[in-house]
């Protein structure tokens, strides 16, 4: 648990970088909740809640010859396709370079019986 002296510097804190943004530190805050929920199922997710990978294929050659011979322009050999899965079933497909920059990605929410 935070200390009274911590809490009230996480408030100056939060205070100062309202004031820095023009925003009263209640719009900020109010601003933090989408914020935060929109990241929730990040393409690059540095943070929780944590996801699990489900499926992975690296794109060789072999896959690049069966596609149309444009397609190696905009997806290079090495790429790679992942699909995470999150705590609540949310998946978020992406494609990756070689290098690990995201190229494409598509979250898919998870569907209410009712939907």
């Amino acid at each position: 648990m935070n200390s009274p002296q911590s809490d009230e510097e996480l408030g100056r804190a939060f205070r100062r970088v309202a004031a820095s943004l023009g925003w009263s530190p209640n719009a900020l805050l109010k601003s933090a909740e989408p914020s935060a929920y929109r990241h929730r199922w990040s393409v690059m997710p540095n943070s929780a809640p944590f996801h699990h990978v489900l499926n992975e294929t690296i794109i060789k050659s072999e896959h690049l010859e069966r596609w149309q011979e444009w397609s190696d322009k905009l997806i290079p050999p090495g790429c790679r396709i992942d699909r995470l899965i999150w705590p609540d079933t949310t998946s978020t497909t992406r494609l990756l370079s070689p290098k690990g920059l995201v190229l494409a990605a598509f979250i898919e929410h998870p569907r209410l019986p009712n939907q």
